[in-house]
């Protein structure tokens, strides 16, 4: 089984600026850039725009070599939208389950990671601090918020094995087939779990103007999550804000210059 290079990115100065306070105003200034980027008639960068280029339509297979994933719908509804994209997830795994050749589970596998990756940095920044802001239930959403992040610690590291292994034998791919199976109870698990008790009850409290909101805040946070799974890095909602967005842009850049090499590799 061939093991890929581990792409470290949370070290250094990201590190230290992970483990420092960040004050309520701080965090304000991190959020709403974020939030409002996706808003109509505001300002968007260029690697913003470049970002949003790299990501094909909902429903659509990526390029080949698109350093994106594949785009969540847009409901007006950010609830909605997330739903959405949990069926997308869904979807990426009967990939998988379908791929008829070695190469093909390889691509699925590796489109799977991204996306998740992507999908769970948005939840993050997003939907898991509403909970704590806005669930009926004080106490319980204090729980819900410390189950969701746990479980996006775990499947961080699962999802890191599914990216630095390659199996190249029967034996390889039974113990890689095994670990991805184990990975899809628990994600999908997790899926179930948010839609029943962290979903369905914000439904019940946000009026619509806080739903659409929502809806931008989570295209935005999806277009710049990083693309990898970075077990090292931080889950919890104030650091994720502050480091994720530089995190991605990083990871974006590495995936195009992985794709530029492989594709002169490939012209001689």
């Amino acid at each position: 089984m061939a093991i890929l290079p581990k792409k470290r990115i949370y070290g250094g100065q990201l590190r230290v600026l992970s483990e420092a306070a960040i004050s309520a105003k701080q965090r304000s200034a991190i959020e709403e850039p974020i939030a409002e980027a996706a808003e109509p008639g505001l300002p968007v960068s260029k690697e913003q725009q470049q970002a949003a280029a790299e990501i094909p339509p909902a429903g659509e297979a990526p390029s080949a070599g698109a350093a994106g994933s594949i785009q969540p719908p847009g409901p007006a509804s950010g609830l909605d939208a997330i739903i959405a994209d949990h069926q997308t997830i869904k979807d990426l795994f009967n990939r998988y389950d379908t791929a008829v050749t070695t190469q093909a589970k390889v691509a699925a596998a590796r489109e799977l990671v991204r996306h998740i990756s992507r999908h769970a940095s948005a939840e993050e920044r997003t939907l898991y601090p509403l909970v704590r802001e806005k669930h009926p239930q004080p106490n319980l959403a204090k729980m819900l918020y410390d189950r969701m992040v746990m479980d996006d610690q775990v499947n961080k590291q699962i999802l890191d094995f599914l990216e630095t292994h390659v199996p190249s034998g029967e034996a390889e791919w039974a113990v890689y087939d095994a670990t991805l199976a184990k990975f899809r109870s628990l994600e999908e698990e997790h899926l179930a779990t948010e839609e029943a008790e962290v979903i369905e009850p914000l439904r019940q409290v946000l009026d619509q103007a806080a739903l659409t909101k929502l809806g931008r805040k989570w295209a935005a946070a999806f277009a710049n999550a990083p693309t990898h799974p970075h077990p090292g890095g931080p889950s919890d909602a104030a650091r994720a804000r502050l480091l994720h967005p530089v995190v991605g842009l990083i990871d974006r850049m590495r995936d195009a210059l992985t794709t530029e090499s492989s594709s002169s590799a490939g012209g001689h």
